[in-house]
């Protein structure tokens, strides 16, 4: 997991969600020296699991979060019920109302 947040408040909100067990390891805002959307944190993650950004996929909610991933080269599920225009026709952006149905 790649999260721009910062360490202390995402492993609280983590763990009251009892989500911490479903990730290998998460990278935190706080561990990294660019926020979104510089692609640091996606590009830490990518070297951490020796993925190829054309295996993998990243999953957002925000425009930063959004930009962020296109610029490691990952292919994004944006998620969100705001304003999409902006990725509309862009091939590498799958937008979606909700993570119901994804199979990826």
């Amino acid at each position: 997991m790649a999260t721009s947040s910062p360490s202390g408040r995402a492993k609280g909100q983590l763990a009251k969600l009892g989500l911490e067990p479903y990730f290998e390891f998460i990278i935190y805002g706080d561990e990294v020296s660019e926020k979104k959307p510089a692609p640091e944190i996606y590009t830490t993650v990518l070297d951490k699991l020796a993925v190829a950004p054309e295996n993998s996929v990243a999953i957002e909610d925000t425009r930063s979060g959004v930009l962020s991933a296109l610029a490691a080269g990952l292919e994004v599920y944006l998620v969100t019920d705001r304003d999409t225009t902006e990725f509309a026709d862009n091939p590498k952006v799958h937008i979606r109302k909700s993570l119901t149905g994804l199979n990826i």
